[in-house]
């Protein structure tokens, strides 16, 4: 695709080009009539949607004339000749011309002569022509105007749809008729028009009048029908929006040309017409009228006032991001230190919007505790900044001191005093506020340690008072386990008075080099209200028998005898057989969801899913197996019996596992997992803890953060039960 004017092919990605409204061909726009627009400009209009109306240089100079026309009606020349433009012709054998698309006057030769027209060649005197205008002549020939003509017996021209006037010979040709040739050598026509008159003109108008009006009701209709109810001030007009087509009509006073599209609409009317300037509620192209001045307009464009109250300033320290204090107008401008004197008299403050969009030259200049603005701002202003910098350099002072605080309880007390000391500040987002704390926690937490052989004490200022209750190491076979114990006060208390025990692990969120959290819970009541709170957490690199016997022994050694009579866990071995050993009064049961879920697993794995699924027998006794822990672990032994004589394939497989593991088993007899008429049949409160732990960080913690969640945890039993004492839900 070429330039119409310089005829040189576009090129880039996003060559500069505008279309002709007149012959639509595509110009550079630098091409334009005269010295075309600059870039910026079509910038602007391309990004605020202008529309481009303009014509290329070939359309911009052809002018109607007497000599030279396109598309155009002629007046004879002086040499009775008639000269047009754009047309290409052939000589016919009789020497008259024969035209396409032209329209002419009568000449005194009764030829006509013209340019890239179409003809063909006529054996007779008479004139052939198509889609062409003409007036008489003096020769007695017509020619006419979109005829369509076939040479009669008498050598006269039958057209149709063709306008003419009378011929000195007496021959008429007209436009929209139909002939037929007579014997007399007179032409016979039907539904023939002469010239319009004026009235003809008005009707012929009177369609374009009744699309204006509906135009008009159109874009009045929504505004007349608005709800009465509605408020005066709320009531808005939209004009209906023309999708895809911008219209162009041109009107004369006996034609109107074809409807163009994605041309602008405009009309043209005759002089006694007032032209309808369209309504834009949020135009642009009007912003040179509007003479106020927007509150974000550049200072430098500004006439500032020298009679307005200087700025108040405000000096705020460690405001900024590096702890470096901050200096604060009151017109909204943030500036930190640019340079300082060795004497600290002389400062150079800059505005602190610098960024890759926008950075801001603001300069204000301090002397003797006198500030002065040097170079306007080009930002935004923001309403009472300082507010929200003393606000966020307060709670991050806080957090700072104390590590271990929740941010939510630095934050809100921080927003509630600053809102009671002005309701209409500006105070920031808490949650942005939040994050802001929570950022500043993180970086001031240790690194997770590389190995176990790390010292303790380095640590101890990253870790709660008096919520570290044990560090120990077990050496087994030349391996060192670490084991790390943490309990508050409350929670120590809880433990030894607390009747049953209900412990569990989880590994999800345990960092390396530990493996495991594993946590003791157990019930309190009050009024009516149980609920489940965690009483111990022991952070493990190592589950063995050794292990858990070390980690028992220490528990025991902080609370002294326990008062507890029963212990919930699901079927570790480890852990059983350390309880039996260190706890002999203690009654130890399993999970009977863990319970059930160890056969289903064995269902799974060993060749049974898709009978489980598709025989309804197998589906059954599956499921009577899996019901054993709900009956009394006396006739546990006797239904399993019954079963076991009726099964066959791999459910006999099935049911040798259960004999041989839950039935005969010393570690795990009937006694251990029946959960016939208990309270709390299965774990599932210890289950959910240890979920709702794990979904706050989509993997490991950090071993300190893990131990800010716990200590977190831990502070939370006193609300609850104070809920509790209260009557209402934990």
């Amino acid at each position: 695709m070429s330039c119409v004017t310089c005829n040189i092919a576009f090129s880039g990605r996003t060559p500069q080009i505008i279309k002709c409204v007149e012959c639509f061909g595509h110009v550079h726009r630098s091409c334009l009539p005269g010295k075309g627009i600059t870039s910026t400009d079509y910038v602007r209009m391309k990004k605020y949607g202008e529309s481009f109306e303009f014509k290329c240089v070939n359309c911009s100079s052809n002018t109607p004339g007497d000599s030279h026309t396109r598309n155009s009606s002629s007046q004879p020349s002086s040499s009775g000749h008639m000269h047009a433009r754009n047309f290409s012709s052939q000589p016919s054998s009789s020497g008259h011309m024969h035209t396409r698309n032209s329209s002419s006057q009568s000449s005194s030769s009764g030829h006509i002569q013209t340019r890239d027209s179409a003809s063909q060649p006529s054996t007779s005197s008479h004139k052939h022509t198509r889609n062409s205008s003409s007036q008489s002549s003096s020769s007695g020939h017509m020619h006419t105007r979109t005829s369509s003509s076939q040479p009669s017996s008498s050598g006269h021209m039958h057209t149709r749809n063709s306008s003419s006037q009378s011929s000195s010979s007496g021959h008429k040709h007209t436009r929209n008729s139909s002939s037929k040739p007579s014997s007399s050598g007179h032409m016979h026509t039907r539904d023939s028009a002469s010239q319009p008159s004026t009235s003809k003109i008005l009707l012929q108008s009177l369609p374009l009048l009744v699309s204006l009006l509906q135009e008009f009701l159109l874009r009045r209709l929504p505004a007349l029908t608005a709800d009465r109810n509605e408020a005066p001030s709320k009531r808005r007009f939209e004009a209906p929006v023309r999708e895809n087509a911008v219209f162009s009509a041109e009107f004369s006073s006996h034609f109107e040309e074809p409807v163009r599209e994605n041309a602008v609409f405009s009309a043209e009317f005759s002089s006694h017409f007032e032209e309808p300037v369209p309504v834009r509620e949020d135009s642009y192209q009007f912003n040179g009228m509007i003479q106020a001045a927007s509150d974000d307009e550049d200072w430098e464009d500004m006439d500032i006032d020298p009679l307005s109250p200087p700025p108040k300033w405000i000096v705020l320290e460690k405001a900024l991001r590096k702890n470096s204090k901050a200096l604060f107008d009151s017109k909204g401008h943030k500036y930190g230190i640019k340079r300082k004197s060795l004497d600290g008299k002389k400062i150079t403050w800059r505005c602190t919007v610098r960024w890759e969009k926008e950075n801001c030259p603001g300069i204000v200049k301090e002397e003797n505790g006198v500030y002065r603005e040097t170079i306007k701002h080009t930002c935004q202003k923001k309403k009472d900044v300082h507010v929200q910098a003393r606000v966020y350099s307060k709670c991050k002072e806080e957090i700072r001191k104390n590590r271990h605080a929740v941010p939510r309880k630095v934050s809100e007390p921080a927003l509630l005093e600053e809102f009671l000391d002005d309701e209409e500040a500006e105070l920031p987002k808490l949650s942005n506020l939040n994050r802001a704390l929570y950022k500043i926690k993180e970086a001031t937490r240790p690194a997770n340690p590389a190995d176990l052989h790390f010292d303790m004490k380095r640590y101890v200022q990253a870790i709660p008072k008096q919520f570290l209750r044990g560090d120990i190491k077990v050496n087994t076979r030349n391996t060192l386990a670490r084991h790390l114990i943490f309990a508050t006060d409350k929670q120590l208390k809880l433990l030894k008075t607390l009747k049953k025990w209900f412990a569990d692990g989880t590994f999800k969120c345990t960092p390396f080099p530990f493996v495991q959290l594993f946590s003791i819970h157990g019930f309190i009541e009050k009024n009516g209200f149980k609920k489940q709170v965690p009483l111990l957490y022991v952070i493990m690199s190592r589950r063995t028998a050794e292990d858990y016997s070390a980690v028992f022994d220490h528990i025991l050694q902080l609370i002294g005898h326990p008062e507890a009579i029963e212990f919930v866990a699901d079927f570790e071995k480890a852990v059983w057989k350390t309880v039996r050993a260190k706890l002999p009064s203690v009654t130890i049961r399993g999970c009977g969801y863990h319970w059930t879920q160890s056969l289903f697993r064995f269902i799974q794995q060993n060749g049974l899913r898709r009978a489980y699924r598709t025989d309804q027998e197998v589906r059954n006794k599956c499921r009577q197996l899996m019901s054993l822990h709900l009956m009394p672990h006396e006739k546990i032994e006797k239904r399993f019996k019954s079963i076991q004589r009726t099964c066959r394939g791999k459910m006999k497989k099935f049911c040798s596992y259960i004999d041989r593991n839950w039935i005969k088993s010393n570690t795990w007899p009937p006694v251990n997992w029946s959960v016939f008429r208990q309270d709390d049949r299965t774990n599932n409160d210890v289950e959910g803890w240890h979920n709702r732990i794990n979904r706050r960080k989509n993997g490991a913690f950090n071993l300190f953060h893990l131990i800010d969640q716990l200590h977190y945890e831990a502070t939370l039993i006193s609300l609850q039960a104070k809920l509790m004492e209260r009557g209402e839900k934990p």
